[in-house]
């Protein structure tokens, strides 16, 4: 219940620190008295902040956005709009760090030889990374009503929300140049190491 406003708190104080040498706050969870900032950022007045996932919540705070991870280019394309006109009536500093913030989406990226090579692995690496999510009880039970989102989404769905892009390299590149040209984005995160892939698989598949 308290969730929000201690992250509006914290962020506050966060935000007030990078800019003094000694932090006085007095809030409802925090209370600093000439707190000494003994680290001190490299970008001045502060360094690019992100924000993930709510894009109208980026754009409100001026900050550069990640999110879209389980959506199509449409669903990427929506969020993009609505970040840029948040952005834009933002009554807030800008604290993405450069004239023009940065916003696009994450997706799991898995790039091999061919089509059917890379879509038989990443199968098999999404299902290790669905485990990821799950808190076993006792005996090994695991109690359905506490399984997160992201352990739902069978691979099938992930493939078709867009939440995993994977493809021989005409393949990638060819998402790639729909992304660019529908969404609006003017930034991509590929993630390339989840579930069980290893580190010489994940490095193939960004070379590719």
């Amino acid at each position: 219940s308290e969730n929000d406003a201690r992250f509006e708190e914290t962020l506050a104080v966060v935000l007030q620190g990078l800019q003094c040498e000694f932090l006085s706050h007095s809030g409802q969870f925090y209370n600093f008295k000439d707190l000494w900032m003994e680290l001190r950022p490299c970008q001045q007045p502060l360094p690019p902040f992100w924000y993930a996932g709510n894009a109208v919540h980026a754009g409100e705070r001026g900050m550069n956005f990640v999110g879209g991870e389980r959506v199509p280019l449409a669903g990427v394309q929506e969020l993009v709009e609505q970040y840029v006109a948040a952005f834009k009536q933002s009554q807030s500093k800008s604290c993405a760090g450069r004239d023009e913030p940065l916003y696009g989406a994450i997706k799991r990226v898995y790039v091999a030889e061919s089509d059917n090579a890379a879509c038989e692995r990443a199968r098999l690496a999404y299902a290790s990374y669905r485990t990821h999510f799950l808190k076993p009880l006792p005996g090994g039970r695991v109690d359905p009503d506490e399984i997160p989102r992201p352990a739902r989404i069978d691979v099938d769905t992930a493939f078709a929300s867009g939440a995993l892009v994977v493809g021989s390299p005409a393949t990638i590149r060819e998402y790639l140049q729909r992304y660019a040209a529908e969404t609006g984005a003017n930034y991509f995160v590929g993630s390339f190491q989840w579930g069980d892939l290893s580190h010489d698989q994940a490095m193939r598949s960004i070379e590719l």
